[in-house]
């Protein structure tokens, strides 16, 4: 664990520092011009969070250009941090101390609420530091269960998506080109679409020399991403709001859901209504609260948008970008004394730009749509061409650079058959979640446009309700500062965005709703405005509850699912385990699609001939090679004879066969061509000898 901790750090928390450092050096410009762009202790943490960007672009380009290995690994994201630390030296030559940014708006308070305020902003660090523990803490609880060994075998996670994000971890750590080949199906080598994330994760076990594990290593950047999620808000709410607001935002943005325990509540009502009576134990749990399989933890399929609690639980890419592009927001700010230059040069916020595809092609959309929406915005209000505005003259060269930087991950995002994007107004859910126009006239597109609304009311919660309100009035009192008018027009944009468009394979929700996730962070400034503006409202006090409820009922759900509902019989894993220890790390490892369970991905660490077809079609293979390839491992395993799956298995180039021996061996497993390397009562792992079986032909 200490080397894990040690390679994590050369990858990304000293490209993260040089980016603080960057920040920093270049906000000293600032004090030239009687500007106070100094930076608190609070935002020199959230920065550092820049480190994964800046390692993703670098990893891209190196990966690309070299090969993924033990040396680029450590090369490319220092090398990057280097060129950093030399333009933060070489960039401003202004000596003064380094202190804290202000907020460009203050909103009005009465002197008890000052009062209450400036009590919890007098220690902003600790207040961050205990929330970014909190935060620790609730995505780590349901990972506790990865492992467990009972009677009834050995018990996994509850979140069924990990098992698709250690599965590519493997399949980048195990190629010796980038990007490898398709991790669920190994014959085709165009891919449509790789995380960053899984790179790093890779790139941190490369250079651990494979003495690590990537679920531990994934884990741990997520549990790195739940720390850094209030450090990052807070450092982006500066901007909008002052600090005692900005720590109340970060505190919401971070722990809050929707309103989600409303409709857990109606589900379970209806539930108990249609099995009355009730069965005893587990069934009776099960149909109290149907939600308790948190699989489906997502009410409302179609749309698929949770809170970033549950987001970074399940999908901590889709949360890593969406906080990557909250500090490109803030690196590109405007300086008070020039709109049109942006705070923290152009270098930086490139590199983070060019990485957040590689994250998260969503989000960097949303993104996208987002400061479009606000150059047009800018563009109306002052009566110019949106070229001349300060919007477009802060942002035109960082995503000009970021253009060139990204094309290597662009060509890779754009192939395959999940490419590309369609118009459509998705389905937007039940009746439970407020689509009550679906629900009694059927899923139209105009009934799920009217529905609409209700969804991401039920969606963001407190944080929408109360962030949408003081949009509305900053905005008919004419008091919106230049960060907080383009941070609106962010979240307008993305809402528009995923309501109308989507990707054109998958279920059909909007961008898989995961831009969202950036309109929950930018409305939370707004949110904490709002709710320290209206007094003592005690219905806010009861929304946040519920709110609250949510996160709990989250966690404790998937805590229960992983230990109840989630065993894997010990001799399946068992045979995994050998596997990982006993082959080569890039031996390609032949399952029967009937016998992967749907966790194979879990606990095996090598690369596989085929996974699931789901999973493999989403990201860009085609379902006939698929199917062909199906075929092919079918009649592999039905061989008579041992020369004849040698044959078979050699045109799948697989290294390892895992078979189910249960009414006994195969015939064909017999030596020379195949060695039984592992057997338990249920399975046996045969190694491929090539160099015995041609000999004896």
């Amino acid at each position: 664990m200490v080397i894990t901790l040690i390679a994590a750090a050369a990858v990304v928390l000293v490209p993260g520092v040089a980016a603080a450092w960057w920040t920093t050096r270049r906000l000293t410009g600032g004090i030239e011009h009687g500007e106070d762009q100094s930076l608190e202790p609070g935002q020199l943490i959230g920065l550092v969070y820049a480190g994964l960007g800046v390692a993703v672009i670098a990893l891209w380009l190196g990966s690309v250009a070299f090969g993924l290995s033990g040396w680029t690994s450590v090369a490319m994201p220092l090398g990057v941090a280097g060129v950093l630390a030399l333009g933060a030296v070489r960039g401003t030559r202004a000596s003064g101390r380094v202190a804290a940014t202000g907020a460009s708006v203050t909103e009005p308070q009465t002197s008890g609420a000052r009062e209450r305020l400036g009590t919890i902003a007098r220690r902003p660090v600790m207040v961050l530091a205990t929330l970014s523990l909190i935060s620790v803490c609730v995505v780590a609880t349901p990972f506790s269960t990865y492992g467990l060994e009972r009677a009834d075998g050995i018990h996994r996670m509850a979140m069924t998506d990990w098992e698709k994000h250690i599965v590519m971890t493997t399949g980048v750590a195990a190629s010796r080109e980038f990007p490898p080949p398709h991790p669920f199906i190994h014959a085709d080598a165009d891919p449509s679409y790789y995380f960053g994330y899984h790179l790093v994760a890779a790139a941190i076990d490369n250079v651990t020399g494979n003495s690590g594990d990537v679920y531990l290593i994934l884990l741990l950047l997520t549990l790195v991403t739940a720390a850094a999620t209030p450090f990052v808000v807070y450092t982006f709410s500066r901007d909008l709001c002052d600090a005692p607001r900005a720590l109340i935002a970060a505190a919401g943005a971070t722990l809050l859901t929707g309103f989600d325990a409303v409709v857990m509540a109606l589900e379970a009502v209806r539930a108990v209504a249609e099995s009355w009576p009730l069965s005893s134990g587990l069934a009776g749990l099960r149909a109290v609260v149907p939600s308790t399989h948190l699989d489906f933890w997502i009410h409302h399929v179609d749309r698929q948008f949770s809170a970033p609690v549950i987001a970074t639980m399940w999908a901590p890419h889709q949360t890593a970008a969406a906080l990557i592009a909250l500090l490109i927001m803030y690196l590109l700010a405007p300086r008070k004394s020039d709109p049109g230059r942006a705070r923290a040069g152009w270098l930086l916020p490139a590199l983070l730009l060019a990485a957040l595809p590689g994250l998260s092609a969503y989000v960097g959309l949303g993104l996208a749509a987002g400061v479009l929406a606000a150059t047009i915005a800018e563009s109306a209000s002052a009566r110019c061409t949106p070229w001349r505005t300060t919007v477009f003259s802060r942002w035109a060269l960082p995503g000009l650079v970021a253009i060139v930087l990204a094309l290597p991950i662009v060509s890779t995002l754009v192939s395959g058959s999940s490419s590309g994007l369609v118009l459509h107004v998705s389905s937007a859910g039940t009746w439970s979640n407020g689509a009550v126009f679906s629900w009694l006239f059927g899923p139209r597109w105009w009934t799920n446009l009217l529905d609409t609304p209700a969804v991401y009311f039920v969606d963001f919660g407190i944080i929408g309700l109360l962030g949408t309100q003081q949009m509305l009035l900053l905005r008919r009192q004419h008091r919106m500062s230049s960060a907080q008018r383009q941070a609106a027009c962010v979240v307008v944009a993305i809402l528009l965005l995923v309501t109308f468009v989507r990707p054109p394979v998958g279920i059909s929700n909007n961008l898989y709703a995961r831009a969202p996730l950036l309109a929950w962070f930018v409305a939370a400034p707004f949110a904490a405005m709002r709710a320290t503006h209206v007094g003592r409202a005690s219905w806010i006090g009861v929304a946040a509850l519920v709110c609250v409820f949510g996160t709990a009922y989250a966690d404790v759900g998937y805590l229960l699912e992983g230990r109840l509902f989630w065993a894997v019989e010990r001799e399946h894993v068992e045979a995994l385990r050998w596997v990982n220890h006993n082959t080569p790390r890039g031996s390609l490892v032949a399952i029967r699609p009937g016998d992967s369970q749907g966790n194979v991905g879990l606990w095996l660490r090598r690369p596989m001939v085929l996974g699931g077809r789901r999973l493999a079609i989403l990201f860009g293979a085609d379902p006939e090679l698929f199917g062909r390839t199906e075929a092919s491992l079918e009649r592999a395993y039905q061989s008579s004879s041992g020369m004849e799956a040698a044959r078979r298995f050699d045109d799948l180039n697989a290294d390892v066969i895992y078979v189910r021996h249960e009414n006994g061996d195969p015939a064909w497993t017999s030596p020379p061509c195949f060695d039984v390397g592992y057997r338990n009562t249920v399975w046996i792992v045969v190694v491929r000898n090539r160099a015995a079986c041609d000999g004896a032909r």
